[in-house]
């Protein structure tokens, strides 16, 4: 009797998707994780990614469809996932804008509660790590009321990236200053204007 081999073709590929989603961004030093979807189901079930900017964005073939995507530095780069070899070769892309947003946020005046006398000006600085993150210009601070003080106790009189400017009344009590980040990051100072002695 012969030995009989039996050889399994895979079908070749007609489709490979990153699914709906084509592109998102990330801070420097995160990474993302996509996976494929490889069809019909019968086809060899391997992807290779690749990045068209490793500087910015590299990315590494894992297994079960997945590429980690690492952010390097700002800019954007492509990630393109292909299955499937010479004209049967399927790609689909995805793009990826890679920031340098805020990740701490914080005081440079370390206690919490910041005294101040009543009608007079203060400049006050917020931290922000890393010190060179590209939203630092676009953040945002407001005075909210702390009952039961009356509110208008402190107001915002300027404010230019991690600086503001603030202003007190005539009238004595306590209010809560905040900083927010574009990416959600916040930090918070009790402001208590004092009346003279």
């Amino acid at each position: 009797a012969k030995d009989s081999v039996h050889v399994k073709i895979n079908a070749a590929p007609t489709d490979v998707s990153l699914g709906a989603k084509h592109s998102d961004t990330i801070g420097i030093g995160n990474t993302l994780t996509l996976t494929a979807a490889v069809t019909p189901a019968d086809a060899l079930q391997e992807v290779l990614y690749t990045s068209s900017n490793s500087a910015v964005a590299e990315v590494q073939t894992s297994s079960d469809l997945k590429g980690i995507v690492t952010a390097k530095a700002v800019g954007t780069a492509r990630i393109t996932v292909s299955a499937g070899k010479g004209a049967n070769m399927k790609t689909d892309t995805f793009l990826v804008t890679v920031n340098n947003p805020i990740t701490s946020l914080n005081f440079a005046i370390a206690q919490d509660t910041i005294p101040m006398q009543i009608n007079s000006d203060m400049e006050i600085e917020a931290v922000a790590i890393p010190d060179d993150a590209d939203n630092i210009s676009s953040l945002g601070w407001s005075i909210a009321q702390m009952p039961p003080h009356p509110s208008g106790i402190v107001t915002v009189v300027s404010n230019s990236g991690v600086k503001v400017k603030i202003q007190s009344g005539a009238t004595p009590g306590l209010a809560r200053l905040t900083v927010v980040s574009t990416n959600g990051k916040t930090a918070s100072r009790i402001i208590q204007v004092l009346d003279p002695i």
